[in-house]
């Protein structure tokens, strides 16, 4: 994942320690993450599970869509002794990956370890097929 080195120190900063998780969206030009946007998740607060508002994702990729910036993917927070995707996440990778097989066959996935540091993962379709890989982080 190419980002710039004050996006990711931004994103790294900002995003909440859990619990809960939060997240949010990841948009560039190019195959480069150029910007971000946080989301409030949902209501619960109890839970150790990142639950995006998808209402304000769908229209968050929408308005970037109208201003020509690509949708990149999803990020969200663990524990810092957590770098590893759970199963949950596994699952929903999955589910995204195949609603949006029309518009791309690449989407990020990175956990944030807050105020530590980001670990990429990107989930890629090939032969229809799902497939979830490491990815280095590369500071521009």
């Amino acid at each position: 994942m190419m980002i710039s080195k004050e996006l990711y120190e931004e994103i790294v900063f900002s995003t909440l320690y859990p619990p809960p998780e939060s997240g949010g969206l990841l948009g560039g030009h190019n195959g480069v993450v150029t910007i971000f946007v946080s989301d409030k998740g949902s209501d619960i607060k109890t839970s150790y599970k990142y639950k995006p508002d998808t209402v304000f994702f769908n229209r968050t990729i929408n308005e970037w869509l109208n201003k020509n910036i690509d949708f990149m993917g999803i990020y969200h927070s663990h524990p810092h002794n957590c770098e590893a995707l759970s199963s949950a996440d596994i699952e929903y990778i999955n589910e995204i990956m195949k609603s949006i097989s029309g518009y791309t066959d690449k989407l990020y996935f990175p956990i944030v370890i807050p105020k530590e540091k980001i670990i990429s993962y990107y989930a890629l379709i090939v032969a229809d097929e799902i497939q979830i890989f490491h990815d280095a982080i590369q500071l521009l």
